[in-house]
């Protein structure tokens, strides 16, 4: 128990001349947790984001008339028609084949009318790779996908460092707690 309270139960009021009613360990265990779920959802967009471009370029979709379907490319997953719902670099990247295309103004215009939804079928839409964007798609398919092993290091990475400065944090805020005395 004393263990506990001397590393991981750290209130700033302990130090007089910090002068701060905050337990300070609270605060670092809501970044830890905050940090790993970021450091997850990034490698989960990002190993979307690879796969989707990976299939189609490896299909050849790279321009309107060659354009595939979720089935074909072997991605139709709830996470790939997310990523295409909700992804803004991914939405850069791919289009739909025959969609139809609205200016801002139109699209605001049209969102206000009763029962206007601007809904992707997935089933039929066919999907490519813009012209405009073949260099970036390029650089997405030579890129490393994110892998399961490099995030949960990562996340261990993150406990580690977190228990480092739990079991540093006395000391520093002792050294603090003296230079402003």
């Amino acid at each position: 128990m004393e263990f506990y309270e001397k590393y991981f139960s750290i209130n700033l009021s302990d130090y007089q001349n910090i002068g701060i009613d905050l337990e300070i360990n609270k605060l670092l265990f809501a970044f830890l947790l905050a940090t790993i779920t970021a450091i997850i959802a990034i490698n989960y967009i990002r190993g979307t984001m690879y796969q989707t471009v990976k299939a189609l370029m490896r299909h050849g979709a790279d321009c309107e008339e060659n354009a595939k379907t979720l089935r074909e490319l072997g991605l139709d997953r709830p996470r790939v028609r997310n990523a295409l719902k909700s992804n803004s670099q991914l939405k850069r990247i791919v289009d739909i084949a025959g969609r139809v295309r609205y200016t801002y103004e139109e699209y605001i215009k049209l969102s206000k009318q009763k029962g206007f939804r601007d809904e992707i079928n997935f089933d039929e839409a066919r999907l490519y790779i813009k012209n405009e964007e073949k260099d970036l798609a390029s650089k997405i398919f030579e890129a490393k996908s994110p892998s399961v092993i490099e995030t949960v290091l990562m996340c261990l990475l993150m406990v580690a460092v977190f228990v480092c400065l739990m079991f540093s944090m006395p000391s520093i805020l002792t050294g603090i707690n003296n230079m402003l005395a």
